[in-house]
């Protein structure tokens, strides 16, 4: 039996990795709040001490709120541990559901640029999904090698189903804000319903995402809420 845990510092280098993501995702979503509220003639008050303190205390709230995401997210990623047996690969981490696949069940064992490795086995909710902090990652690229060739694939900031997903999305949500014809609206807000439930239910699926998030995708729909109560304004 061979174990393998996060070599130390790991998580650092793990959010080095993951910046340029977050910063074009932080950018996106700046731009359409800044769309939005340009094309609705936002101004500010005239009176602005009430502004900066909401901008204050919102600053101060994300803060604190980023402080414990990223304790959270160490915890969770420094517990993960990879064991290979003589007929068994199982991936445990903190608060996420086990992942094993038998041996001769893997399909495919794929390695990116970064050098994270890929698990595949028959069930597409067989994945296992190894960081490239991982320990010793020579001699585990050795072991893997010998239970299937290990397949070189580069891999995008964003992939092809993510941003097809995502201009799937602002072109519903641009349909529902922009749109007088009350047929673009409802197709409009059939699309933003139906993305909602696949993002909600793809991530129940997925067994490498932790429990707590998982639970707190729920909470999309009461972010929504807002949303359908204007599209139903629209329509009736």
């Amino acid at each position: 039996m061979e174990q393998f845990g996060i070599m130390e510092n790991g998580y650092k280098d793990a959010m080095r990795q993951g910046r340029p993501k977050r910063v074009y995702g932080a950018l996106l979503a700046i731009f359409v709040l800044f769309g939005v509220f340009y094309n609705k003639g936002f101004k500010a008050p005239e009176n602005s001490t009430p502004l900066l303190i909401f901008i204050a205390v919102f600053a101060v709230v994300i803060i604190i709120a980023f402080y414990l995401l990223d304790k959270r997210l160490r915890e969770l990623f420094e517990s993960f541990t990879l064991t290979l047996e003589d007929q068994l690969i199982t991936r445990e981490q903190h608060d996420t559901a086990t992942v094993s696949i038998l041996r001769n069940e893997v399909t495919e064992i794929t390695k990116d640029q970064h050098g994270a490795f890929t698990i595949k086995g028959v069930s597409k909710e067989n994945i296992i999904k190894i960081p490239a902090q991982i320990e010793n990652s020579e001699k585990l690229e050795q072991l893997l090698h010998i239970i299937k060739p290990i397949i070189v694939k580069s891999n995008w900031i964003f992939t092809v189903r993510e941003l097809g997903f995502l201009a799937i999305l602002l072109t519903a949500i641009a349909l529902v804000e922009y749109s007088v014809n009350k047929i673009f609206i409802g197709i409009g807000a059939a699309i933003l319903a139906i993305g909602l439930t696949y993002m909600i239910i793809h991530a129940q699926q997925d067994r490498n995402l932790d429990y707590r998030t998982k639970r707190g995708m729920w909470l999309i729909l009461i972010a929504a809420i807002p949303a359908f109560r204007m599209i139903y304004d629209k329509l009736f």
